[in-house]
Formats: C-alpha cells, structure tokens, sequence
C-alpha cells in the first residue's frame, strides 16, 4: 500500500468507528455472559452491532 496517509479528520472518524466497534464487542458479550448465550450469538450481535455504526458513521459524515 504506497497511498497517502489519511487526513486528521479521516483519521478520528477511523479511530472512532474502531472504538464504538470494540464497545459493540464488549456489549455483546456482557449479554452473552448476562443472559448465558452462546459464543456464536455474541459474535453475531457484534457484526450486527458493528455494521449498524458503521453504515450509521457512513451516513453522518457523508
């Protein structure tokens, strides 16, 4: 990959779409382990969860 480096804006949007990922992860499994689900819900949940803020990033910054 020889691109140029994503710009400051890009980059926070990036940095925070990662994080509200890993909070999807870590809600899907705080209710995997609440309500003793199994492992393939709670990673179902997370690309659930994962897909819905990105398309939701996606769709504010345009």
């Amino acid at each position: 990959m020889t691109g140029t480096p994503p710009t400051p804006a890009r980059a926070r949007v990036l940095y925070l779409a990662v994080a509200l990922l890993l909070l999807a992860g870590l809600v899907a499994f705080g209710l995997m382990a609440l309500f003793d689900l199994s492992l393939g819900v709670a990673v179902g949940w997370t690309v659930v969860l994962g897909v819905a803020i990105l398309l939701l990033l996606a769709v504010l910054v345009g």
